[in-house]
C-alpha cells in the first residue's frame, strides 16, 4: 500500500467519527486538511506508520507523539509540550479516534488509571 492509499484509508475511517464529533459541537476537531497533512507526515512511502518521530511541522510531530503516547504505558517523555495548545487538543482527538477505529486500546489511559487509583 502506498502512502497516499494509506492516508486515504485512514481519512475514510475517520470521516464518520469526526463528523459526529463536529455535529455534537466538539471544538477540538481539526479540519480534514490538517488531519490529512498530519497523517501523511506520519507514514512512510510504503504506507506504514513511522517508527521514529518525523521531523517537520508542528502538526506532524504532535500527531506522531500523541499516537505514541496513547499506545504506550503513558510515558510523558516526548510529549508535545511546546506545540500550540489548540493544535495539541485537536490532534489528541484525532490520535484517540484513530486508535479506537483501528480496534486498538488507549493503553496510556489504563496505565494512568492504575497508577492513580492503585
Amino acid at each position: 500500500m502506498t502512502a497516499t492509499e494509506r492516508v486515504d484509508s485512514v481519512m475514510e475511517s475517520l470521516a464518520g467519527p469526526m463528523q459526529r464529533l463536529r455535529e455534537a459541537g466538539n471544538v477540538a476537531v481539526p479540519t480534514d486538511e490538517l488531519m490529512r497533512a498530519a497523517i501523511a507526515g506520519c507514514v512512510k512511502r510504503d504506507g506504514s506508520w513511522r517508527k521514529t518521530r518525523p521531523k517537520g511541522d508542528d502538526a506532524v510531530e504532535t500527531l506522531w507523539s500523541l499516537v505514541k503516547f496513547h499506545r504506550s504505558g503513558g510515558s510523558l517523555y516526548g510529549w508535545p509540550w511546546f506545540a500550540p495548545k489548540e493544535l495539541t487538543d485537536q490532534l489528541d482527538t484525532v490520535a484517540q479516534v484513530l486508535i479506537l477505529v483501528n480496534g486498538q486500546q488507549l493503553t496510556a489511559i489504563g496505565a494512568w488509571q492504575k497508577a492513580l487509583h492503585g
